[in-house]
């Protein structure tokens, strides 16, 4: 195989693995979040609140994190231009919306 192909095929190799360790990032977000021991709310209209902007940023940065860890500067730039701010943080509120939900049904 050539070299352009191998590196192809790695960083598609790369970019498989990097969507299964995003997703076990954010089901690790649901489950501890869900898994908390705050108190039950007393009713419903409590337990609903609206998810700060401070909150989606701090996820943002978190789940950056998790997903340019062990990949060279190459393959960082490749996910920073697939996966630019604005993206990340809409997986982030999703995350947090998905986990909160998680909190009220249980």
């Amino acid at each position: 195989m050539s070299d352009v192909a191998k590196e192809l095929v790695e960083g598609l190799v790369d970019l498989a693995s990097l969507q299964v360790k995003l997703g076990n990032i954010l089901a690790d977000a649901v489950a501890g979040i869900s898994a908390s021991e705050e108190p039950a709310a007393k009713n419903a209209s409590e337990s609903i609140r609206e998810i700060s902007q401070a909150e989606i940023v701090a996820a943002a940065q978190a789940i950056r994190a998790g997903m340019f860890d062990e990949y060279d500067g190459g393959f960082q730039s490749l996910l920073r231009t697939n996966f630019p701010a604005h993206r990340v943080e809409e997986l982030a509120r999703a995350a947090l919306e998905a986990a909160a939900a998680c909190r009220d049904d249980g």
